[in-house]
């Protein structure tokens, strides 16, 4: 039998007053996304009903993380809509996407996102209607997540709002060759021409963008120019620009900005960018240190020493940890060898043999550990180490990851730690700088 979207009670306050309250019917969503481009990624979101948003109008989104499903409940025949990604900053809030009406039914939206060139439409399409856990019959619908979806939900800056997000007092000739990338380029090249001032002279700073090869592979029509660039956060272009301009910088490269189906969130939103070739000082510098674990083109910045001791400092670190773990179970043993005297000066020995062992291990890492970091330290070049620390002060900027170091928080008191490309985030950071902008109001 078919439920009311609404239903009266009636109560009775005396005998000859009687009071109609309206009850109205709830209806559940649940938005279920399946990133298949990465697993770990998390997606903003505001989620509006009747077009109205329900999150508060100022703070950091919610986020979506894959295959977690995400219910809410509303009044039946109200309409649910999200904002996604920089489009569920509080300050925009323009493009509202997959929107379900639920009437008799609650609903169930399974969102998955979908490579290649597609113009399909951020619209839910009905499935079937089949029984929950609990017995109650639910509607099933599918929508796809495109590269031209993820698009629509990344916030494209106009010249307007790029000014009003370049702080005050940035030099106007760094303001104008960033306002220039939301005016519209006619070639994917900007430059800033810093006049000399009485403590620096007159520098020039051209930055170079390479073409997005996973956002033309994911959207049925992309412009680097029109669609790409103009979504990239200004405050990113301007941390750029003023940290090469402290470190004598007069080239960069960005090989990514903004992208849809590639990486972390920070890219997606335009708050990544990456940089994978630099010039300061007359000297070029490729930014990429890949031969520290395989076979690559000799480019200077990892020395064959370097190499053999970084070799010793991983076989000292298993060491180390072997007799860490040996010092363990002898603690343990010794524990238990108190309840039988007989056997505590054998396991007493044993103990402070191991405990030998893993202060001897633990020096040998160390000293292991500093050998590599100042040979690695010797052959970085100076351009290099000189753009990294004035990004690192720079309040625009809240992360930093190159194949040298890496900073998760630029902000915090932790110093960064060296790139040793042992885990996944580390190599992808094998052969370029990204940075992530420090945008409290998104991540």
């Amino acid at each position: 039998m078919t439920q009311p979207a609404s239903a009266s009670a009636q109560s009775t306050q005396n005998a000859t007053a009687v009071q109609t309250v309206p009850v109205t019917t709830k209806r559940k969503v649940t938005y279920l996304f399946k990133f298949t481009s990465s697993k770990s990624l998390s997606l903003p979101y505001a989620m509006a009903v009747n077009g109205t948003v329900t999150d508060p109008a100022s703070g950091k989104p919610k986020r979506l993380t894959n295959n977690t499903a995400k219910t809410f409940t509303v009044d039946a025949n109200a309409a649910v809509s999200l904002y996604l990604n920089s489009d569920a900053q509080a300050s925009f809030r323009k493009e509202p996407v997959y929107a379900i009406t639920p009437t008799v039914r609650d609903v169930h939206i399974t969102i998955t996102e979908k490579t290649g060139k597609h113009t399909t439409q951020a619209t839910p399409v009905f499935k079937e209607t089949k029984k929950g856990s609990d017995g109650k019959e639910v509607d099933y619908y599918t929508a796809d997540l495109t590269g031209d979806i993820w698009m629509k939900v990344s916030h494209k800056y106009t010249e307007a709002e790029a000014r009003t997000r370049i702080p005050a007092g940035t030099d106007s000739a760094i303001q104008e060759a960033v306002l220039n990338i939301y005016r519209g380029l006619s070639a994917a090249q900007v430059t800033a021409n810093l006049a000399a001032t009485p403590t620096k002279a007159a520098q020039s700073i051209t930055m170079t963008f390479d073409s997005s090869s996973n956002a033309s592979s994911n959207i049925s029509t992309f412009s680097l120019l029109s669609d790409g660039l103009p979504r990239t956060h200004p405050k990113g272009l301007v941390a750029l620009f003023q940290a090469a301009q402290q470190a004598g910088v007069s080239k960069l490269t960005l090989s990514s900005a903004w992208r849809p189906m590639l990486g972390s969130i920070a890219h997606r939103s335009g708050l990544g960018l990456d940089i994978n070739y630099l010039e300061a000082g007359g000297k070029k510098i490729r930014v990429n240190r890949e031969e520290l674990r395989k076979s690559a083109p000799d480019l200077d910045w990892v020395s064959a020493q370097e190499k053999t001791l970084f070799t010793t400092y991983e076989q000292a670190q298993k060491a180390a940890t072997t007799a860490a773990t040996e010092q363990k179970a002898a603690t343990a043993a010794l524990k238990k060898a108190q309840k039988q005297p007989d056997q505590v000066v054998d396991a007493q020995k044993a103990k402070d043999a191991a405990d030998k062992k893993k202060a001897d291990a633990d020096k040998a890492r160390a000293d292991a550990e500093k050998a590599w970091n100042d040979e690695r330290d010797r052959n970085e070049p100076a351009g290099m180490r000189s753009f990294r620390e004035a990004l690192q002060g720079n309040s625009l900027v809240a992360q930093l990851f190159d194949p040298w170091y890496m900073d998760s928080d630029t902000r915090d008191r932790v110093a960064a730690t060296a790139n040793k490309q042992a885990n996944d985030n580390e190599k992808l950071h094998a052969h370029h700088l990204h940075l992530t902008v420090s945008e409290p109001e998104l991540l």
